[in-house]
């Protein structure tokens, strides 16, 4: 399976060296918490299958993905360089590796909404659940998920805005292909992280924000709605709004939704 997945083309290095192929499991973010709790993978190490059954969303939501037609995959990393208070910069680095597997492959209007989605105009193509486990002031190890619609041509009505890649191009992928991208991105996006190359990190992902610079409108947790502009994320990985009178007020995730 490795030499399906390493090629001239994506030759990622370490992430995916470790390769486990499941013909299904239930959420590969579990089966890594499963393998963490008795052993210590390498770095890098991908837990992937095309029949993930009960797969994990943010805030306890379920990812729907049909049998054979996506990419579900869990990657286990080892962040000890970064202080907890950076642990956005997690998602900030994730968030634009699977961009840039999507723009990879000519979808252009790709953007990244809040906190980790990736969207096709307003439709979402990737969800991405990162788990985090801490010791004391330092990162223990972190699980990401991976949910990525390649293939998939019909959803649930359940779903509100779903997209893929074939829905935006017309175009089947090969699935191994898409993996090998997406180690060698996510690669590519954890060394620069690695190397300090966070204000560069930051910037690229404020660039590709969804809907950042024009009006927006929202609704506060207790049902009230107000208009406001991105303008950005903080280092906490509040999402900045530029509020009517003109200041800037920062909003902590499940305190606000878009309209």
């Amino acid at each position: 399976m490795i030499k399906k997945i390493f090629s001239s083309d994506y030759p990622a290095k370490w992430v995916g060296k470790n390769f486990i192929e499941l013909p299904w499991v239930a959420s590969t973010n579990v089966y890594a918490t499963s393998l963490l709790a008795k052993s210590k993978p390498s770095a890098g190490t991908v837990i992937s299958t095309f029949d993930q059954q009960a797969g994990l969303g943010q805030f306890g939501s379920k990812w729907h993905s049909t049998a054979g037609k996506n990419v579900t995959m869990s990657i286990i990393f080892y962040p000890e360089f970064l202080e907890v208070q950076q642990q956005f910069l997690l998602s900030q680095f994730i968030s634009l590796a699977v961009l840039n597997v999507i723009l990879e492959n000519g979808i252009k209007d790709a953007t990244i909404k809040w906190p980790n989605d990736i969207y096709v105009a307003d439709r979402k193509v990737s969800g991405i659940l990162i788990q985090n486990s801490l010791l004391g002031n330092k990162f223990h190890y972190c699980i990401v998920g991976i949910g990525l619609n390649v293939n998939q041509e019909h959803f649930p009505s359940l779903l509100p805005n779903p997209t893929s890649m074939k829905l935006e191009t017309g175009v089947s992928f090969d699935l191994y292909k898409i993996i090998a991208q997406l180690c060698l991105f996510v690669e590519r996006e954890f060394e620069n992280l690695k190397r300090g190359e966070t204000e560069k990190i930051k910037e690229k992902y404020s660039s590709f924000l969804y809907k950042k610079d024009v009006e927006n409108y929202f609704s506060n947790s207790d049902g009230s709605s107000f208009s406001g502009i991105i303008r950005g994320v903080n280092i906490q990985g509040q999402l900045l709004i530029e509020m009517a009178e003109g200041h800037l007020r920062p909003f902590s995730l499940k305190e606000i939704s878009y309209r």
